[in-house]
């Protein structure tokens, strides 16, 4: 168990306290010897016997003057690390408050989302068991590779800028039909997001999905907003020569948060027309 650096200077500083009056007394004591030796000799006849007995009184004094040295340093040595410690302790407190903080925002915040998309997945579910057609504003087409580091927190984005988003964990329930409601997401999106990856190239799942998006375009409306994620020009040419043309997103250039509020502002821009 480690000491207490407060206790210990205090051990110390006792310590001192009783040599420094230890010397006083022997200093003291010393200065009598030599005036007993003036007065029981003047003649110097025992001078030698009591010289030596000053003499190992002065040593006695030196050495106890030595370890008050000693002490002292030990004290300063034990204050300083005391001081470190207690500005470590300040430092990680400071930096524990810090984290809670965070952690405690974005607690807030992810409730505030999963709230969001509760109500927008009740609303869905609400609408497809009445009948009703719904409309969304953006479908996200992607590969299950990029789901975790870049599709599904781009998706919670979307959804909390108020953009309709079809995206398979936000939109599909329990016993829903996957091709029917892919059907259904891509027939009723404004936009079409392609999430355009070296996984994305290897789905054939994907492919179906590209390919209904590429059909509504073939009527004359712009629909597919590309989205490059750890490709090259090159690759896209290698996939589909037509989306080289088409202006996209990069995630090397842009993060989530920037891509979610481009595609937001187009959307937004898009519905105003």
């Amino acid at each position: 168990m480690k000491s207490n650096p407060y206790e210990d200077a205090a051990r110390i500083e006792s310590k001192i306290v009783k040599l420094q009056e230890q010397v006083r007394k022997k200093e003291q004591l010393c200065q009598e010897t030599a005036c007993k030796l003036r007065r029981a000799d003047p003649k110097g006849k025992s001078f030698i016997r009591l010289s030596r007995s000053v003499t190992d009184r002065e040593r006695d004094i030196k050495r106890t003057k030595q370890r008050l040295n000693r002490l002292f340093k030990a004290k300063y040595r034990v204050e300083k690390e005391g001081k470190r410690l207690l500005n470590g302790n300040r430092k990680r407190e400071l930096t524990r408050r810090a984290i809670n903080r965070d952690i405690t925002r974005e607690l807030r915040e992810q409730s505030t989302l999963l709230g969001s998309m509760s109500k927008s997945k009740l609303a869905l579910h609400e609408r497809h068991t009445s009948g009703e057609q719904t409309h969304f504003d953006l479908f996200v087409s992607h590969a299950t590779e990029d789901k975790e580091s870049l599709v599904r927190p781009l998706a919670t984005a979307l959804t909390a800028l108020s953009i309709a988003v079809w995206y398979d964990e936000f939109t599909l329930t329990i016993g829903d039909s996957l091709r029917k409601s892919i059907d259904h997401g891509l027939a009723n999106s404004r936009f079409g997001l392609v999430v355009l990856s070296s996984d994305f190239f290897a789905k054939n799942w994907t492919q179906y999905e590209l390919n209904g998006l590429v059909s509504r375009e073939m009527e004359g409306q712009k629909v597919i907003l590309p989205l490059w994620h750890k490709i090259t020009k090159d690759d896209v040419m290698k996939f589909s020569p037509t989306l080289v043309d088409k202006v996209a997103l990069n995630t090397s250039i842009y993060s989530i948060e920037e891509i979610a509020e481009q595609l937001a502002a187009a959307i937004k821009v898009a519905k105003e027309d």
